[in-house]
């Protein structure tokens, strides 16, 4: 069995996993717990050490993210090692699932995904873009249907359990992925509430977004070329489906907390925009983490949902002229939407990184002195998002430029290769 050399721990081991802890999973801005997914659970795993295939997880990400962020051969050397202690010790628990290590197993196949993210190098398949971490994602789907086939009845569903689905959701939409029937009903998984009412909207659009595109064919650039084409009947069903979707997104927006309410303000001396960080010198300040969170999600979305309806109707060029009557206004709309809800994300960012306050009735801009003043665990919170504006259809080329630097200095700041792309022959297309 490998060992790591005594050579590299047991400083560097130390080293790297207080630098991943402090900085990435205990931020000093205490973002939401329900905004940053598994994560907000590992610090929690750590402390009280329940698994050591979990902590052996940790460790591989832990000296992974460390040799990224700072160039360290030594730590990655090390990290390749744990990680391959991880893989065997996760196999074999794996093989013997129960409910007892269940969670546990997710939570290492999650660290095990995002350590293939950290050293993800893009390059192209067949049928497109190929990720290191998608068979952990088909990994953690088989778990979770073995949860719901042999221990649904005993065990109710953990923080885990739920968190792996709505990655496993995320997951589906960046590989244009149906969500199986066994998946549909959030309420199974744990959700509840105001969550819940987001999972249904979120479900229902990624089935639509699925029952448009099939996936099966793409161009050089990786953008998917093959495409189910309704009949003039289904098209109308699907566009009155996403008006639904419009009305229930709204509805959830609309159940916020009051507390949650933001200002805009334009920031003083923010020089020529676009500039890092700032799109324009529009900025949204925000209550709280938690609050910012919730709005890009709706923003994201709302922009999905705007999307998936240009692609519709884009499909209307196939059937009479009479039946694209109108259409032509649909697509503008949807145009000017998604401009509209980019500006809205990008006026977000400031507020994510920290970067702006109210000073003498004033919005300024902080003074950072290095790039850990960012908090990279608050960057987890752009991550999500940017992921999705950035290769999203409809989003005009000079927001997606600016949206694509802002996530390769997201990748960057997290040290996730997967996250680093801004060539257009690279980066999925949604």
């Amino acid at each position: 069995m490998a060992k790591v050399p005594q050579s590299l721990t047991p400083d560097l081991h130390t080293v790297a996993l207080g630098f991943y802890l402090n900085w990435y999973l205990r931020p000093r801005s205490s973002p939401a717990g329900s905004s940053l997914g598994l994560l907000a659970s590992l610090s929690a795993w750590v402390s009280s050490s329940k698994s050591a295939m979990v902590d052996s997880a940790v460790s591989s990400m832990a000296l992974a993210v460390y040799s990224r962020v700072r160039h360290h051969i030594l730590a990655a050397t090390a990290s390749s090692m744990t990680y391959q202690l991880t893989l065997r010790s996760a196999q074999n628990s794996i093989s013997n699932l129960s409910a007892a290590n269940i969670d546990a197993c997710l939570m290492t196949i999650f660290l095990m995904s995002r350590y293939e993210d950290v050293f993800h190098r893009h390059w192209h398949s067949p049928t497109g873009i190929s990720f290191g971490s998608a068979p952990h994602h088909d990994g953690a789907t088989v778990i979770l249907k073995t949860w719901v086939d042999n221990f649904r009845g005993s065990t109710p569903p953990s923080v885990v359990i739920k968190h792996t689905r709505r990655g496993l959701l995320r997951s589906a939409l960046l590989r244009h992925l149906a969500v199986p029937e066994w998946m549909l009903d959030g309420s199974v998984f744990g959700e509840t509430g105001q969550d819940l009412a987001y999972d249904s909207i979120f479900v229902r659009l990624l089935n639509i977004r699925h029952q448009l595109q099939t996936g099966l064919g793409n161009d050089d650039s990786g953008v998917t070329s093959s495409y189910v084409i309704p009949s003039a009947g289904d098209l109308e069903d699907l566009l009155v489906e996403l008006k639904t979707l419009d009305g229930d997104l709204e509805t959830w927006k609309a159940n916020f907390p009051t507390s949650w309410e933001f200002t805009t303000w334009t920031v003083k001396d923010v020089g020529q925009t676009p500039r890092q960080h700032f799109y324009t010198p529009r900025a949204n300040l925000h209550s709280s983490l938690v609050a910012v969170a919730a709005y890009n999600q709706y923003l994201i979305t709302s922009m999905l949902v705007s999307s998936t309806r240009m692609r519709l109707v884009q499909q209307s060029q196939f059937f009479p002229e009479t039946f694209r009557d109108g259409l032509d206004k649909e697509m503008l709309k949807s145009l000017f939407h998604l401009e509209d809800m980019g500006k809205e994300v990008a006026a977000n960012f400031p507020f994510c990184l920290s970067l702006i306050k109210l000073e003498d009735g004033e919005c300024v801009i902080r003074k950072a002195g290095s790039m850990e003043a960012y908090e990279p665990a608050t960057a987890n919170l752009l991550a999500w998002p940017l992921s999705v504006v950035s290769n999203l259809h409809g989003v005009n080329n000079a927001q997606k430029k600016w949206f694509q630097s802002e996530l390769m200095f997201v990748g960057i700041t997290l040290g996730y290769g997967a996250l680093q792309c801004t060539d257009g022959h690279a980066c999925i297309r949604l």
